[in-house]
């Protein structure tokens, strides 16, 4: 009776530094399922979450095949660097993954978060256009004009003491709010949201205030200025499938981008990741933090000292 061959090794290519080999072996040969899955088999497998089992871990190596695996690879390498105690040292480790979850941060408030800063803050906004406007109608700021008092330093002193407030209630907020919305992200990246966002206002509210001499007119175009920023946010929101680009120039609106930017994080903390500086110029959901920052920073500078030269 003819005897068959139950395995067997072919070597299609073996040229320097690339070799290609084969495993041949028949039905009866060829190791159990239960312990090695055949090279040629792609069908995805999914392990369901099960404790521990450590035979598990030696399921793979019963039948011997990654033993010989080894073997050869070894006397590949052996002959091509002819060195003869050269060796391939294999070793089979656990690598534990973290369970997968994630949160409903983002579906709950993505889109809003934006809201619970710049809706507080059109309060210190508006009051600090009103009292610029009160003592220039009231031509208290002449009066010290007059006595040699230079405008830099007249609205220096208002913008230091308004930085001082938005200053605490940028960390009253972040207190507050960061552990309930995103108690992984970066806490001097989500303290910026509000201090920064606070900062531009007061800009803007200096360079409002050089167009008026009276509150009243003043504190009008202010409403109006919040309410079209705010506008452009709601834009960004309504417009589906925009790129980067497009984010970009809408961002033009701090609120717009900061919207966009705080979705982002959003986003991130659902995963329970962290949101840190390594994702300052990441782009999330078409968007960037650096751009956001970048922009509103720029804008306040300008809005600050434009505001100032032209009073």
């Amino acid at each position: 009776m003819k005897r068959q061959i139950c395995f067997g090794i072919t070597f299609d290519e073996t040229s320097s530094q690339k070799w290609t080999y084969n495993f041949h072996y028949n039905l009866t040969g060829r190791p159990d399922y239960r312990d090695l899955y055949g090279f040629d088999d792609q069908e995805e497998r999914v392990t369901p979450f099960q404790i521990e089992d450590p035979n598990s871990l030696k399921r793979n190596v019963r039948s011997g095949m990654y033993y010989l695996v080894n073997y050869i690879d070894t006397e590949i390498l052996r002959y091509e660097t002819g060195v003869s105690t050269a060796e391939i040292n294999t070793r089979m480790v656990k690598a534990p993954i973290p369970d997968y979850k994630t949160s409903t941060v983002y579906d709950n408030i993505s889109g809003n978060m934006h809201n619970l800063i710049v809706f507080p803050l059109v309060v210190l906004f508006l009051r600090f256009i009103y009292n610029i406007l009160f003592e220039k109608e009231n031509k208290i700021a002449q009066n010290l004009r007059n006595m040699g008092m230079s405008m830099y330093s007249y609205y220096f002193s208002w913008f230091v003491f308004y930085t001082i407030l938005v200053f605490i209630y940028s960390v009253f907020w972040t207190l507050v709010t960061k552990r309930p919305m995103a108690p992984d992200a970066n806490v001097i990246l989500y303290f910026l949201y509000y201090f920064l966002t606070g900062e531009y206002l007061l800009c803007l509210a200096i360079f409002l205030a050089s167009l008026f001499s009276t509150a009243k007119p003043g504190v009008l175009s202010a409403i109006i200025s919040f309410f079209i920023l705010f506008g452009v946010g709601v834009a960004k929101g309504a417009i589906s499938g925009a790129n980067v680009s497009t984010n970009t120039w809408l961002a033009l609106s701090p609120f717009a981008g900061l919207q966009g930017t705080c979705d982002g994080m959003l986003l991130v903390q659902s995963f329970y990741q962290s949101f840190g500086f390594n994702l300052f110029s990441e782009t999330i959901l078409q968007f960037k933090y650096s751009i956001w920052f970048w922009i509103t920073l720029i804008e306040s500078i300008v809005f600050y000292f434009v505001g100032i030269y032209l009073d």
